[in-house]
């Protein structure tokens, strides 16, 4: 099998190797070997995307799913072949933390204001050693801004439009000596696309900084609080989505998390101490079932880690040692006898990457994690004990190309969810990897290919809203292509595709699609400034066809696949900035979320239809 893997891995070296080794320009930079996907703040603005969800679905590889379309933060993920629901999630972090501990596992992305955020980073294949459980496909690193020096701006944004949307948002930045302070704050209203809807949303980011001589101290707080009317799917016959739809309740959610940290730089190491304390609360009105659920989540962490450069003769090493421990409770508020249950975990991880010569490098990384969970019924279970490791190897080919392997063993328990469940088998993993890189300035084009087995996968079980262990084993294979290019002066295109495939190994399922795990998607933008003071982006997305999310089975037909388009027009003037949005372009009748129901039927929630914004923005 592994020399299968190989060799059809060599094929598309040779095939693309040419396409991929582009010229450089004559004053080009040389651009570092790595893996790792950046979206940077530059990029983020010339895309059409309306909040950090939008962000994040156009890179290949990394699909975001959404139930309710506008706004909607309850969204789940799928990455590499690895299904969207439950613990099948991309660990999400927050400046390198974990956005959430939520009891569910779903994570708020739309809970950050996009214009606090100055870039995105994807670490694809590998991250488990330094981040722990979670990160068994991807991880998503949202980083955000901070003041610059010697520069004090702010900017307003208004913006209104389709189904009665209203949106203002606000960004200042400020630098006074040694001190920065950067605050954004974000205010979004709408009807919904559908009867009874309504989305009242509040986010708010500050980020204070403060520089001695030889240290840095730094605290940021991240809140949100959001109100959203929620209905129920639509069966596949119904051909009129923007209309109908039963109304089950109301879903209220309220956010914060503060992270105070503090680096200390010595002559070849860095320490740093960092941490962060959180809050989760969530309220769900049922009004089918005449049911309340009110579920509350604090925790806090520590992260403190070491990290510096030695030289060994001709070698050079850049290290990493760190440990990190998160305290989490949750507490059941909607009971008549309050319930309530724990999660607390520690590890301890270290990450060594040698350059051997010019163009060879080698990275090895292990993580040791024990992790002990009270579920709600009050059950204390013993200490599951998990391990992840990594290593690499990166070639220098030319100049702009690089050439990495990487390999990667992980290991996670289940997270907690209301109702009884047994303690689980911790869920294993294995995942090979090669990536051929091109990078010059902001072009860059990255082809992968990637190959995974999972024995006793975790999945979300609908039926008694539980957690539990698929018994067969579970591979996934695809390869992705990331790419930005430059074709003229004004002139960007963003290619992104994935073709992927997920099948149960063995079992009574064995030869099956794993469900929700889409084999084909792709995005392309096209940026045109046509003149001085008008910018023009384009953007095409493409969800390929995928089994219901509970139907391992394949009882019914493919939920079918769907095309988006996105089109922006930005005129300037002065210091104004006006922008005419159209989304959905076509009109098209789109889902991204399925599912079989008790009588076999099955529903989807549908994404908006045609809508239109319009915005202006000033800048101060």
């Amino acid at each position: 099998m592994r020399l299968a893997v190989f060799s059809r891995f060599s094929l598309l070296l040779a095939c693309v190797l040419a396409s991929l080794a582009a010229p450089a320009l004559a004053d080009g930079n040389r651009g570092q070997a790595t893996q790792t996907l950046v979206l940077e703040r530059e990029h983020i603005e010339q895309m059409p995307a309306r909040n950090l969800a939008d962000v994040i679905d156009t890179v290949a590889g990394v699909q975001i799913q959404r139930a309710y379309g506008l706004g909607d933060s309850a969204i789940v993920g799928n990455h590499y072949g690895v299904g969207g629901f439950g613990a099948q999630q991309p660990l999400v972090l927050l400046n390198g933390r974990r956005l959430d501990f939520s009891h569910g596992g779903i994570q708020g992305l739309n809970s950050i204001a996009l214009q606090s955020v100055e870039r995105v980073e994807i670490l694809p294949f590998t991250g488990a050693a330094l981040y722990g459980q979670g990160a068994k496909g991807a991880v998503v690193n949202v980083i955000t801004r901070t003041a610059k020096q010697d520069q004090d701006a702010a900017q307003i944004t208004l913006e209104g439009g389709s189904y009665h949307t209203r949106k203002g948002s606000l960004w200042a930045s400020t630098h006074q000596g040694n001190t920065g302070l950067f605050s954004a704050a974000e205010i979004n209203a709408s009807r919904g696309y559908r009867h009874d809807n309504d989305l009242r949303q509040h986010k708010g980011y500050i980020d204070l900084r403060h520089q001695l001589d030889q240290s840095t101290l730094y605290l940021s707080f991240h809140g949100n609080s959001e109100t959203l009317d929620t209905v129920g799917a639509l069966p596949t016959t119904t051909h009129n989505p923007k209309t109908q739809g039963n109304n089950l309740g109301v879903h209220k959610r309220d956010t914060f998390q503060l992270m105070p940290g503090v680096v200390w730089h010595f002559a070849h190491a860095d320490a740093y101490l960092e941490g962060s304390v959180f809050g989760y609360d969530r309220e769900q009105l049922d009004i089918t079932q005449a049911r309340y659920r009110e579920v509350e989540t604090k925790g806090y962490s520590v992260t403190p880690r070491l990290a510096g450069r030695l030289n060994t003769g001709p070698l050079h090493h850049d290290w990493t040692l760190g440990w990190d421990l998160y305290q989490v409770r949750y507490q059941d508020k909607s009971q008549p006898l309050t319930m309530r249950a724990e999660h607390n975990q520690a590890g301890v991880y270290g990450q060594l990457r040698t350059q051997f010569t010019p163009w060879l490098a080698a990275t090895m990384a292990a993580r040791h994690e024990k992790v002990r969970q009270q579920d709600w019924q009050g059950n204390g279970y013993e200490s599951q004990e998990v391990a992840q490791y990594e290593g690499g190897v990166e070639f220098q080919l030319a100049e702009p190309l690089s050439l990495a392997f990487d390999a990667a063993r992980t290991e996670e328990v289940a997270p907690l969810l209301l109702g009884a469940q047994p303690q689980l088998t911790a869920e294993t993993g294995r995942l090979y990897s090669g990536t051929l890189a091109w990078r010059h300035q902001r072009q860059h084009s990255a082809i992968s290919y990637w190959y995974g087995e999972r024995e006793h996968a975790l999945f979300y079980d609908a039926a008694n809203n539980t957690m539990d262990n698929w018994d067969d084993k579970i591979g996934h294979s695809g390869f992705s292509l990331n790419s930005r290019w430059r074709l003229d002066k004004g002139v960007w295109l963003t290619l992104n595709a994935s073709f992927q495939k997920a099948t149960f190994k063995e079992g009574v399922y064995k030869g099956n699609v794993v469900p929700n795990a889409p084999r084909r998607t792709g995005y392309a933008q096209l940026n045109w400034r046509a003149l001085e003071w008008l910018d023009i982006a384009f953007a095409q997305r493409y969800y390929g066809t995928r089994f219901y999310a509970n139907d391992p089975a394949q009882q019914h037909p493919r939920q079918r696949g769907y095309n988006w388009s996105d089109i922006t027009a930005t005129a300037r003037w002065q210091r104004l900035d006006f922008t005419v949005g159209v989304y959905n372009l076509q009109d098209r009748n789109a889902y991204d979320v399925g599912f079989v129901d008790i009588n076999n039927d099955t529903q989807r929630y549908p994404l908006p239809g045609r809508h239109v914004m319009i915005g202006v923005s000033a800048t101060l």
